[in-house]
């Protein structure tokens, strides 16, 4: 059941500000987007990977030494001879 009189300029007249709220925030969400989109585009991957540094430690297994990890440096490895 719709509503008897219904004029849609009348209800736009009525509810103006609204609508305009409306309106900005999506321009300004789009915009939002567009920026983010650019922005993540055009930085390079050089930064991230130098962040990481040489995350693949090298360890060396010959003999009967036990590799461990230094618990102060996420990179560093040495051996313990048994």
């Amino acid at each position: 059941m719709s509503a008897p009189d219904t004029d849609p300029e009348k209800q736009e007249r009525r509810h103006k500000a609204p609508l305009l709220g409306m309106k900005g925030v999506i321009i300004f969400v789009a915009l939002i987007l567009v920026g983010v989109a650019i922005y993540s585009t055009t930085q390079s991957d050089d930064a991230a990977t130098e962040a990481l540094g040489d995350s693949t430690p090298t360890v060396d297994v010959t003999g009967d030494s036990v590799p461990t990890v230094d618990a102060t440096d996420d990179n560093a490895v040495t051996t313990v001879d048994q």
